[in-house]
C-alpha cells in the first residue's frame, strides 16, 4: 500500500496536477482520475494504519479506541485540506467527503465517530464550494 501511495505522490507531483491550466479533456481523463486514485489510496493507507494499530492493541496515553478514531479522522481531514487547498483539488477532497460520509453511515451506532465524520464532511464540502478553488480544466 505504501509503495502505491508513494508512486501516486510522485506521479501527482511530477504531472503537476492542478498546478497548470489544462484543457477539459486532460482535466477529466488525466488529472481527475489521478487525484481520485491518489485520495483513495491515501484514505486506504490511513485505514490500514489504524487497523494495524488496533490489531496490536495500541492505546498510548489511555485514550479509548473511539477517541483514537476521532483523532485519525481529523488527521485525514487535515491531509485532505492541505492537499486540496494547496492544489485546489476538488476531486481529492471529494474522496475524503465520500469516505467520511461512508464512515458516518457505518458507525451510526457510535455517535462520537458518526458526528465527527459528518462534521468533517461538511467542513470539506464547504471548502470545495467556498470559491477558493479554480476549475479543474478550462
Amino acid at each position: 500500500m505504501l509503495g502505491i501511495l508513494i508512486s501516486l505522490i510522485r506521479l501527482y507531483l511530477r504531472l503537476e496536477i492542478n498546478r497548470l491550466i489544462v484543457n477539459r479533456k486532460q482535466g477529466l481523463l488525466v488529472n481527475a482520475p489521478i487525484s481520485i486514485y491518489f485520495a483513495w489510496i491515501t484514505v486506504a493507507t490511513i485505514v490500514n494504519v489504524a487497523s494495524v494499530l488496533d490489531w496490536i492493541d495500541w492505546q498510548p496515553w489511555g485514550l479509548t479506541d473511539r477517541i483514537w478514531t476521532v483523532i485519525i479522522l481529523v488527521i485525514g481531514a487535515i491531509i485532505a485540506i492541505l492537499v486540496g487547498l494547496n492544489r485546489k483539488d476538488r476531486a481529492f477532497i471529494g474522496v475524503f467527503i465520500w469516505a467520511f460520509l461512508a464512515i458516518a453511515v457505518k458507525q451510526i451506532s457510535l455517535p462520537l465517530i458518526a458526528i465527527t465524520a459528518i462534521i468533517l464532511a461538511i467542513i470539506l464540502t464547504f471548502l470545495v464550494f467556498s470559491g477558493s478553488f479554480r476549475p479543474l480544466s478550462r
